[in-house]
């Protein structure tokens, strides 16, 4: 009967991609990834699928990432934000994260300039859906790295004292040196166990 009855419906699917969340807590990227990879190939196959699909995605994109493989994290992460743009309502929490793993993404790779306007669009994406999310506090949090990342340490400063502080993110006025574009959370990932 599940056999049957798990294509048809995005619980299983949407199961699969929380314990692939929890396999990467727990620091097993394989399992988390075989998690990931699975509830991918159910929703791909299925008519309900592609927010599950762009989920999955992302998931199997914070693997790659916690693996430092940031070019297929990247690949995972422009097609889940894809997705997102195609099917869900245009400035969606979901947009607004999967444009933050991009930014990190970049960020690792150094490429400051490029993280920032990730996490810019990260931001205004908060601040208009949901600026007293803790998501607004994480998005000017990422200002605060890329300013840390290019030695504007008083700019830095100010971004993570404004996302301590006031959670409901007043503005990334606060965190703009004026020296080129603004951006959004730290590098996070899973690391291999």
């Amino acid at each position: 009967i599940w056999c049957d009855l798990a294509p048809k419906t995005p619980r299983a699917a949407k199961a699969l991609n929380n314990a692939g969340v929890v396999y990467g807590a727990l620091g097993d990227l394989t399992l988390a990834l075989f998690s990931f990879e699975q509830a991918l190939a159910m929703a791909q196959r299925a008519t309900w699928g592609p927010r599950v699909e762009a989920g999955s995605l992302n998931g199997i994109g914070g693997v790659h990432l916690g693996r430092g493989e940031l070019d297929c994290a990247l690949s995972c992460f422009q097609r889940a934000l894809d997705i997102y743009r195609e099917v869900a309502p245009r400035s969606s929490e979901e947009e607004a994260g999967t444009l933050t793993r991009i930014g990190h993404v970049y960020l690792g790779r150094k490429e400051l300039d490029v993280a920032i306007l990730y996490f810019q669009q990260d931001l205004d994406i908060r601040q208009t859906v949901a600026p007293r999310s803790p998501g607004a506090a994480a998005a000017i949090n990422n200002v605060g790295f890329v300013h840390k990342a290019r030695g504007e340490l008083d700019v830095a400063l100010s971004c993570f004292d404004q996302a301590r502080r006031d959670p409901k993110c007043g503005g990334p006025k606060v965190c703009h040196s004026g020296q080129g574009p603004r951006a959004t959370s730290g590098p996070s990932g899973w690391r291999e166990a």
